[in-house]
C-alpha cells in the first residue's frame, strides 16, 4: 500500500481516489487523464476530462472562475492530426463524488467495481463540421492496491497525484468527421495509462518545471513524476509489476539531457535520464527519448518518447514537459486560442 506526501503532493493509489473531490477556491483545478499508445508507436490518443483547467486561456485569465470541459488530441506517425477543447458551465456536467464517474457534454469517462475503464467522446474541432469520436475500453491486470493515509485516506495536501490505472490493456477506435462523414476511423489494441491530477490551488503557485512520462513493455510498466526547482518538488519514479503492483524507486537521480530551444523560446531536453534503486536494491536506468515533438506549445511539450531500460530497449511511451512557471505570463495567452496543429494532415 503506498500513501506519500512529498513536499506538499500526496500520491495516491486506487480506483477509489480516482472521485470528484470538489474543489474550489482561487486556481483549484482537477482533471482525469488517459492516454493509449499502440505498440509500434503509429497511433496514440489523449483525452483529459476537467474541472479547472491549469492550460486553458479562461482559467488563466479569470482562475476564480471554474469550468468543466474535455481536451482529445490523436496522434499518427508522431503527428497530432485531430485537436479538441470544449468548456462548458460545471452545472451542466457530472462529477460523482462517490465513484469514477464524469460526464462533460457529449464525452464521458465511467470506471465500474471491476476496474473496467470505459471513455467515450465525440467532440468538435475546432473548424466547422470536424469532429473527434473516441472509444476506449481498458482494463487493468487487477485493482491498484489501495493506499491508506492515517489522516482520512483522502486527499490532505494541496495537490494530489492519483495514480489510478496506470497498466492497462485497452482497445481503441478512433474516427475523424467531416460534414457527418467519416474520412479516417481506426481500431486498434494499445498500452494505455490513467492518472488524476487535482489541486487546492493554482499549478503555478508551487511548481516551475514538470516533466512526466510512461512507457508499458512486456513485464510491466514505468512512470516518472519530476518537478525540479521549485519549493515543493516532486520526485517520484514507480515499477509497476504486471499483476499491477506499484514500487517507488528510492535515491533517485535525474539528468536533463541534449538541451533544445523551440520556436516559443522553449528550453526542453530530449532525453532524461533517470536512476534509483529499486525495492531488491539494485540500481537501475531509465532512459526517456523525447525523439518526437506530437504537441508543441508556449509553455508544454508532449512526446512520443522511446524508453531505454538498463541499456535495453524498452518499448514506445509518452512524455511531456511543461514550464508551469510561464503560466503566469499574460503574453502566451493569446497563443493559447491559435490551433497549431488541427487535423492538418490525414494518414
Amino acid at each position: 500500500m503506498i500513501a506519500r506526501k512529498i513536499f506538499g503532493m500526496q500520491i495516491l493509489t486506487g480506483i477509489q481516489h480516482n472521485v470528484s473531490h470538489n474543489l474550489h477556491g482561487t486556481g483549484a483545478y482537477e482533471w482525469w487523464y488517459i492516454d493509449a499508445l499502440s505498440a509500434d508507436g503509429q497511433w496514440g490518443v489523449v483525452a483529459i476530462l476537467f474541472r479547472g483547467m491549469p492550460m486553458s486561456p479562461s482559467y488563466l485569465r479569470n482562475p476564480d472562475t471554474m469550468l468543466a470541459g474535455c481536451a482529445v488530441s490523436v496522434y499518427h506517425k508522431g503527428i497530432r492530426i485531430a485537436f479538441s477543447f470544449t468548456e462548458y458551465p460545471l452545472e451542466s456536467c457530472t462529477f460523482d463524488q462517490k465513484c469514477t464517474h464524469v460526464e462533460v457534454e457529449d464525452s464521458s469517462l465511467v470506471i465500474d467495481q471491476e476496474g473496467i475503464l470505459r471513455l467515450h467522446s465525440r467532440v468538435p474541432c475546432d473548424r466547422d463540421g470536424r469532429s473527434i469520436e473516441l472509444a476506449i475500453h481498458g482494463k487493468s491486470p487487477m485493482h491498484a492496491a489501495p493506499s491508506h493515509d492515517d489522516a482520512g485516506d483522502d486527499v490532505q495536501d494541496v495537490h494530489a497525484w492519483v495514480l489510478a490505472q496506470p497498466l492497462m490493456k485497452a482497445d481503441v477506435l478512433v474516427a475523424l468527421h467531416e460534414q457527418q462523414q467519416i474520412v479516417v476511423q481506426h481500431q486498434f489494441e494499445a498500452a494505455a495509462y490513467h492518472d488524476h491530477n487535482l489541486g487546492k490551488r493554482a499549478m503555478h503557485s508551487d511548481y516551475r518545471h514538470w516533466y512526466w512520462g510512461r512507457v508499458h513493455g512486456d513485464d510491466g510498466a514505468y512512470v516518472f513524476l519530476v518537478t525540479p526547482d521549485s519549493p515543493d518538488s516532486v520526485v517520484q519514479v514507480f515499477a509497476i509489476s504486471q499483476q499491477g503492483d506499484m514500487v517507488p524507486w528510492s535515491d533517485v537521480q535525474v539528468l536533463y539531457e541534449k538541451p533544445t530551444c523551440s520556436i516559443m523560446g522553449l528550453l526542453t531536453h530530449k532525453q532524461v535520464v533517470i536512476r534509483g534503486t529499486s525495492k531488491d536494491g539494485l540500481r537501475h536506468e531509465l532512459v526517456c527519448k523525447n525523439d518526437q515533438t506530437c504537441e508543441d506549445g508556449p509553455f508544454y511539450q508532449r512526446y512520443i518518447s522511446t524508453w531505454i531500460v538498463d541499456g535495453q530497449t524498452y518499448g514506445y511511451g509518452m512524455s511531456e514537459y511543461m514550464y508551469v512557471a510561464r503560466m503566469e505570463s499574460a503574453w502566451i495567452r493569446p497563443f493559447l486560442q491559435i490551433p497549431l496543429i488541427t487535423m492538418v494532415d490525414r494518414p
